[in-house]
């Protein structure tokens, strides 16, 4: 942690990028509106072993234009908001809260996160902090870090997710299988294995 994760002034977007947003948020009549985007929203405690820890180069690292994105969608009732996000070698699931360490009441917006396709080699299903990192982030839902891609579908009732993984990507005799599947019933912001 340090002061700069508070400043008033940080930007992620930028002014007039960000304006864009949340007006075409406020405009949008899509049943689902995607935000495909590059690093992670989830404010995830990244250290294990008690304190607090955030990525400093994703959104977590920038709390008061995520918190202001996220109190639009909040406030303005926006529905059926969905992250998609890459760039952090690993899997994730989870929902969105203005602070993801005391999620309180539904989420506002969920957000999965693709792993890389081959970057890192084969990756594994559960690494060694896999429970120590749930237990101090109970906005996740899933965490892995083997190699693949996602798969989302939407219909006008329900947003599904599939985590396609590899079991080894360092050679060519690697399988591919669906790891988890989750689903959004519209209206609700809340993932549930499927």
């Amino acid at each position: 942690n340090c002061p700069g994760i508070e400043a008033t002034t940080a930007q992620v977007l930028g002014d007039a990028q960000e304006a864009w947003l949340l007006t075409n948020l406020d405009r949008s009549k899509a049943r689902w509106k995607a935000l495909a985007q590059q690093v992670m929203m989830m404010d995830l405690n990244r250290n294990t072993s008690g304190g607090q820890g955030v990525n400093t180069d994703s959104w977590a690292g920038y709390r008061v234009p995520r918190n202001r994105l996220l109190s639009h969608i909040r406030d303005r009732r926006i529905d059926n908001v969905v992250v998609l996000t890459g760039d952090e070698h690993q899997n994730y699931a989870g929902g969105l809260w203005l602070d993801g360490s005391q999620p309180e009441g539904a989420p506002i917006a969920v957000e999965f996160v693709g792993t890389s396709i081959s970057s890192r080699g084969d990756g594994s299903d559960r690494g060694a902090d896999y429970d120590r990192f749930m237990a101090v982030n109970p906005q996740l839902k899933f965490r892995n870090s083997q190699r693949g891609y996602v798969v989302c579908e939407a219909t006008p009732t329900v947003w599904t997710t599939q985590f396609k993984v590899l079991d080894k990507v360092s050679d060519r005799s690697g399988v591919l299988t669906t790891r988890q599947t989750f689903a959004i019933e519209a209206g609700s912001n809340t993932l549930t294995p499927a």
